[in-house]
């Protein structure tokens, strides 16, 4: 970019700074001024900004003949500054029937500047004149093409690679683990505590009858079966206290000092209660906590992220789309075992439907086989066996909850930072998606995890005849001369 300001800068002076948010896609530049405390008038007039400076007048005939030598270091030098122009404002009503996308659908117009870009950015062509409804149909269509039988056998048979990166596990994996085993602890605790407590109200109750068939009389008459003809043993905890008390109102007995009928005690015990079930609250959010940890990176790009709320549209629309991108950082995580690499950024975008068309999905099979699809037609490894690890290692993220999903969010961001195209993405989805997860409540996570364990995908469900393709690998390969199986 190229500003033309009214007056001079203090050029050189150490005091110039510059910064970028790529969240937000500001540049921020501080130069001193040359004359300290000169007005710049205009600074709003973007137009004029943009201009070129003002070149010498020029007479509008002249005439061609014979150059004098002497003047020719008076000549006027070529212009080779690029044309700078605004993009043209649209109206309101333009805008509102222009497609949306991004995040919950709230960008439009997007990719008016970046048309040059778009290839590099996505695979929907024209993303500002498409409507939404056509999406997926152009992009199965694209999916079809790009899908190459070919290379799909040649990975299956020549597997070596893939093997390798089969046996390499997911950095969270050792966290689901944990939180399985965190579980298993809670419920057998839960179970044990259930037993004793069941064992002592039976004790308690078994003492206080034997109590109270021993005792004084009392001095009510209890409208139930005379004691004698009660057998204690076939009796449950409630009949016993029914038969001790045989009213509802508050009675104290003097032999077993217990006050027994209704009272004010239930709005204790509801407090009991709801104390209790904070304390689970947080003890669970301590050991969330602690299993899955931010680091330094992690919490500055935190500390920068606006405060933001959503009125979301199509919850469902929004959290499939959270499913498929993370099935995409799964995927690149897998492939290049844990170390990022030039092309995991395009890897991402690539495999991520939402990304790479902006579509919307409805179920969660009907995401899933998009980007199983995807992970069979686009990157470096195109293998079925892959492709169901990393929806494996997809579902323990989830299950892991909110904060592994956030901390994967920004690893997400932390790619797409360094590339010079997939940075939009950021803007158009990854950024919201951070803030977004952090309110979303568990129970929704945990019903999208439920879905997801009900998904099962097959090799039909692709649409492509990857079992045919199986077979005649295999049988091709038979072929082979034996030195050339081992190349």
């Amino acid at each position: 970019m190229r500003l033309t300001f009214p007056h001079e800068f203090a050029e050189e002076s150490g005091l110039e700074k510059a910064s970028y948010d790529y969240g937000s896609g500001v540049l921020t530049v501080q130069i001193p001024k040359l004359n300290k405390g000169e007005f710049f008038e205009n600074l709003d007039m973007l137009t004029k900004l943009l201009e070129k400076k003002n070149p010498q007048s020029l007479p509008i005939i002249s005439e061609i003949g014979e150059r004098d030598p002497t003047q020719e270091d008076n000549d006027e030098e070529l212009d080779w500054e690029m044309e700078q122009n605004l993009p043209p404002q649209l109206s309101a009503d333009e805008l509102l029937r222009k497609p949306h996308y991004g995040f919950n659908n709230q960008y439009v117009a997007y990719f008016q500047p970046l048309q040059d870009d778009i290839k590099e950015i996505l695979e929907l062509p024209t993303p500002d004149e498409i409507p939404a409804e056509q999406r997926s149909t152009l992009r199965l269509d694209c999916e079809n093409r790009k899908f190459e039988p070919e290379y799909y056998m040649m990975d299956f048979v020549f597997d070596e690679q893939i093997q390798e990166v089969l046996k390499f596990e997911c950095s969270w994996k050792s966290e689901f683990e944990k939180k399985i085993e965190y579980k298993k602890k809670k419920k057998s605790d839960k179970e044990q505590k259930e037993k004793e407590n069941q064992a002592q109200v039976l004790n308690s109750t078994t003492h206080n009858l034997q109590t109270l068939t021993t005792a004084t009389p009392f001095a009510f008459e209890p409208p139930v079966t005379p004691t004698s003809a009660i057998n204690p043993a076939s009796l449950t905890p409630a009949s016993l206290i029914q038969f001790m008390v045989g009213s509802s109102e508050p009675t104290k007995d003097s032999a077993s000092n217990f006050v027994f009928g209704q009272s004010d005690s239930n709005s204790n015990s509801n407090s009991v209660v709801d104390v209790t079930d904070r304390n689970k609250i947080y003890e669970k959010q301590k050991f969330d906590e602690e299993l899955i940890a931010f680091n330094t990176d992690h919490k500055e790009i935190l500390l920068r992220l606006p405060n933001k709320s959503y009125l979301i549209h199509n919850e469902k629309a929004v959290m499939l789309g959270l499913l498929d991108i993370l099935f995409a950082f799964t995927y690149n995580h897998l492939s290049t075992m844990g170390e990022n690499t030039v092309e995991s950024a395009w890897t991402i975008c690539k495999i991520s439907p939402t990304l790479s068309w902006f579509v919307e999905f409805q179920t969660v099979k009907q995401t899933l086989v998009s980007c199983i699809r995807r992970s069979l037609a686009y990157p470096l490894y195109r293998h079925w066996e892959l492709s169901m690890k990393v929806l494996e290692c997809t579902k323990m993220l989830f299950q892991l909850g909110k904060r592994a999903l956030l901390r994967s969010l920004i690893d997400t961001k932390r790619i797409f930072d360094k590339s010079d195209f997939q940075h939009h993405q950021n803007r158009l989805y990854i950024d919201d998606y951070c803030v977004y997860i952090q309110g979303v409540r568990r129970k929704k996570i945990k019903s999208l995890v439920k879905e997801i364990g009900k998904v099962n995908i097959t090799k039909q469900d692709i649409e492509w005849p990857l079992i045919e393709l199986e077979k005649q690998a295999l049988e091709k390969a038979a072929e082979l001369p034996e030195d050339e199986m081992q190349e």
